[in-house]
């Protein structure tokens, strides 16, 4: 029997899961050339062909001790090619290696920081729409999740998440660009979150921590990124490899702490303990082995270049197709996402949503997730992580369903 609070999560969380699961009994059925799959976001390149390189030689070398046990934090060399690499980035200003975690991708990232500085009943603040997995995360630390939408153009609106601030919150997760809509903070948001936070920690005599999840910053379209982490003294970064690089199943990031942070080497040390009874341990070894030996490279910027040029082969034709059938959805700056207003009509917003996922399904053999999933209610995204092939099948279809729903 599963536990109560596990059955109701995993049926509200599991939809992008589902729709992918569902997608592959469609193309069983119909043939997999006629089934587009907008679901999961999983990078379909390949990594560099130097990371295989480095991983060969990794392995054949016989370096003693390279599969050892290592400090909970990781190895001490790479945690110093880290944070040398975001202080030439201009990210921060002296970072030490003292206060970087090497972790299990971003999602561990996460649970390590909320482990450590999360006490029984505090809030966390999510910015809907959000990644689903955040209300998770909070509560696997017996915190509580408090979601504030985003301003209408899905910036930050400061107002509202400052009066969603009490004597209980903890920290507020931020995702830039953002996951499902593409969209990404801007300096003067930022700053003005950053200054609404201070005044607050002010009032209420406790730290209020900003957590940075920043998976996508490497593929940005349009402007220039800046890191949430960078402006509020009490801040983490979280970062993981897993698009940047394309290695989603190797599970390697990290934690960064700002170097302003209030009493930043106890919490560094917090963060190393809770590394190990979380039952993460380390990172993986080979992993972070290899990392320095790409970070501040050729390699690294060649690559970069590369991912960033291919998923805006997609994007183009993608965002000129909504915008042509007549679709509403805010322009992403960054991330392979897009986040569409589902056209329906009638008040019901997760009514009429499910409608129109389960019709673009079934009539049109296309899968989108539904907004309702990151917790805004009306909407879908679309995750174009594909083949080239895929999205001009998509277009296709897009196209047809405009016309089915009269907005093309």
């Amino acid at each position: 029997m599963l536990s109560k609070t596990i059955a109701k999560d995993m049926k509200n969380a599991s939809a992008t899961r589902r729709m992918f699961e569902e997608g592959l009994e469609l193309k069983k059925k119909y043939g997999e050339s006629n089934v587009v799959d907008f679901s999961l976001g999983n990078p379909m390149i390949e990594p560099p062909e130097e990371f295989n390189k480095i991983v060969s030689d990794l392995a054949k070398s016989g370096r003693k001790g390279t599969h050892r046990y290592m400090p909970n934090a990781g190895h001490k060399e790479v945690r110093e090619a880290v944070a040398n690499y975001l202080n030439k980035k201009g990210y921060f200003k002296g970072l030490t290696f003292e206060n970087v975690t090497m972790c299990v991708g971003a999602a561990g990232g996460l649970n390590v920081i909320l482990k450590t500085i999360l006490n029984k009943g505090e809030e966390v603040i999510t910015v809907a729409p959000y990644f689903t997995e955040y209300m998770s995360y909070v509560k696997n630390h017996q915190g509580k999740q408090v979601s504030v939408d985003a301003a209408e153009d899905f910036s930050l609106d400061v107002k509202a998440i400052g009066k969603a601030v009490t004597s209980k919150t903890r920290a507020i997760i931020l995702n830039s660009p953002n996951n499902p809509t593409g969209v990404m903070y801007s300096k003067k948001n930022l700053e003005d979150l950053a200054s609404m936070l201070s005044e607050k920690e002010s009032k209420l005599k406790r730290d209020i921590y900003v957590m940075s999840d920043e998976p996508y910053r490497e593929m940005v379209y349009r402007g220039n990124f800046v890191s949430p982490a960078s402006f509020h003294k009490n801040s983490f970064m979280v970062y993981s490899w897993s698009k940047s690089l394309s290695l989603p199943g190797e599970r390697i990031g990290y934690i960064a702490l700002n170097p302003e942070m209030k009493h930043k080497d106890n919490i560094a040390k917090g963060l190393a303990f809770c590394n190990r009874i979380l039952g993460f341990v380390n990172a993986p070894t080979m992993m972070q082995h290899v990392l320095p030996k790409i970070l501040n490279t050729e390699v690294e910027e060649k690559y970069y270049r590369y991912m960033r040029d291919y998923y805006k082969g997609l994007h183009d034709p993608l965002e000129k197709c909504l915008k042509e059938s007549g679709y509403v959805f805010p322009s992403p700056q960054g991330a392979f996402f897009f986040w569409v207003k589902c056209p329906m009509s009638g008040n019901n917003l997760e009514k009429g949503e499910k409608e129109f996922i389960e019709t673009v399904k079934n009539k049109f053999l296309m899968l989108l997730v539904p907004g309702s999933t990151f917790g805004k209610a009306g909407w879908f995204r679309l995750a174009y992580a594909v083949n080239p092939e895929v999205v001009e099948s998509g277009c296709k279809k897009l196209r047809e369903v405009a016309k089915h729903y009269r907005i093309y």
